[in-house]
């Protein structure tokens, strides 16, 4: 088939590409077509197949005229014919763009893929494969079809690797997006600036944030109009900020948090996100004031910020105001009837009031709206154990996703039973049968199965085993 490569030629498309924050959009297939010529082609082949590749050039060219008029239903008809007639890449490639035009992507791939199987190299076709692939949102197959031609020695190789790394990024393939475009370069690429801005896009999702600011630096001197990069820039500080913040909250060192959280509203003061990260790390740190004071601003950005109302609710829990806490949250459950952790606060609330049938309700909402919410399962299990019921509490315990968690919970159920059992026998004045259930709980405690930092000083003494439940629920609430 040397002869037939040449055919490649015959019909010649300019594909515009559009570049929208970082991607490029197909607006058109080409109506630039060329009419055939396939001298060439036909010269090496005998007289009846030389015959048949003329009639499949005039077929093509008037094709390829009927395409250019956006006339595809004759186009494609024309490419039909001249495929039945002689198989070729450039009918295969008239046909795939005729039925893509046409809404038929399922054909337009069985056609295209013809086309490769005569001319794997094809320029024209591998990128109008990527171009369905992406649309059909088959990205695994796009991402192969431009690994394929940033391979080829075409012009445009860039640009293809340009597309590979934006579909891998949307991918959530960071890593793998990030070293694809820093192997471009912006000096060879048309889009300099979209490429710096991809960059530190891929930079900030790999938390490099120093080198995404360089590269959003670079974009707006690409393109000093581009608002994108010295928007972007400022962004990068704030996350790199709230990252550092993060860590810091990790490692309890809550007043660098501080420190960092307040650098991150320096740089955008308007945005109501950092100030929940710094009502959150004013509450460590025990400044509720300072605390209320930062999720009321987060509020005052954000009239309907959910974070900020449960934060101010938090304050007020922490300081005693239950009452006020109760108030702020029954608005916002009005509001936002489906919020789980309001639901959850609202019952951690009722607990503290003495409400606890209010707050078993609660705690059963919250886990009915969110089942993935670990705290008010939590919850709803101390509050079980608080009224002796361990039946029920062991089966809300079993629906826990963690694993250890559930084991640990599960072992403290079993050692406030036998305490529980224990009091009761000693109540009725049976103190030997008192000691082997006490005995089995000191047993399970301190043998290792069960282990808590919350308990600081355990009372295991006939009639003391109170002090033991009730620290340990007092504590051990998850709001």
């Amino acid at each position: 088939m040397k002869g037939l490569n040449s055919m490649k030629n015959n019909i010649v498309s300019t594909i515009v590409l559009v570049l929208v924050w970082g991607q490029f959009t197909v607006h058109c297939l080409s109506k630039d077509f060329r009419k055939s010529q396939t001298q060439d082609a036909i010269l090496e082949k005998d007289s009846a197949t030389r015959e048949k590749l003329k009639r499949v050039s005039k077929i093509l060219n008037e094709g390829n005229s009927f395409f250019q008029k956006g006339n595809f239903e004759k186009s494609l008809e024309k490419a039909n014919l001249a495929v039945n007639m002689y198989p070729t890449a450039p009918g295969y490639y008239l046909a795939g763009v005729s039925e893509y035009k046409l809404g038929k992507n399922r054909d337009a791939l069985v056609s295209l893929k013809k086309g490769t199987d005569i001319d794997p190299e094809n320029e024209q076709i591998l990128l109008t494969l990527g171009i369905i692939y992406t649309a059909e949102g088959k990205n695994e197959d796009a991402i192969e079809v431009y690994g394929k031609l940033e391979s080829l020695p075409v012009k445009d190789k860039y640009n293809y690797s340009f597309k590979k790394a934006v579909i891998l990024k949307n991918q959530g393939k960071f890593e793998q997006s990030y070293e694809t475009l820093k192997k471009i370069p912006a000096k060879e690429f048309a889009f300099p600036a979209q490429l710096n801005m991809q960059l530190g896009d891929a930079a900030v999702q790999l938390k490099k944030y120093e080198e995404a600011e360089v590269y959003f630096e670079e974009a707006r001197k690409n393109d000093p109009e581009l608002l994108s990069a010295k928007k972007s820039a400022s962004i990068t500080r704030v996350a790199s900020a709230l990252e550092n913040g993060n860590q810091a909250m990790r490692k309890k060192n809550y007043k660098e948090a501080v420190s960092y959280f307040q650098t991150a509203i320096q740089n955008d003061p308007k945005n109501p996100a950092p100030y929940i990260f710094l009502g959150n790390a004013r509450i460590l740190t025990g400044d509720y004031e300072a605390a209320l004071k930062a999720f009321e601003s987060s509020l005052s950005l954000k009239p309907d910020y959910q974070e900020a109302i449960s934060g101010i609710a938090a304050v007020h829990y922490k300081t005693g105001n239950y009452r006020k806490s109760v108030s702020v949250l029954e608005k916002a459950i009005s509001l936002f009837p489906n919020n789980a952790i309001y639901q959850n606060q609202m019952g951690l609330n009722m607990k503290a009031l003495g409400e606890p049938a209010k707050a078993l309700v609660y705690f059963t909402r919250a886990r009915e709206l969110d089942p993935t919410f670990a705290e008010p399962v939590t919850n709803l299990v101390f509050l079980l154990i608080a009224e002796n019921r361990y039946k029920t509490a062991r089966k809300e315990a079993e629906s826990l996703k963690s694993e250890s968690e559930k084991k640990q919970i599960i072992s403290f159920i079993d050692v406030s039973e036998q305490i529980y059992e224990g009091d009761k026998r000693l109540r009725q004045g049976d103190t030997k049968g008192a000691k082997v259930f006490l005995r089995k709980g000191k047993e399970s405690f301190f043998g290792g199965t069960f282990r808590l930092q919350c308990v600081r000083k355990v009372v295991f003494h006939f009639g003391r085993s109170e002090i033991f439940r009730g620290k340990f629920q007092k504590s051990s609430f998850r709001k």
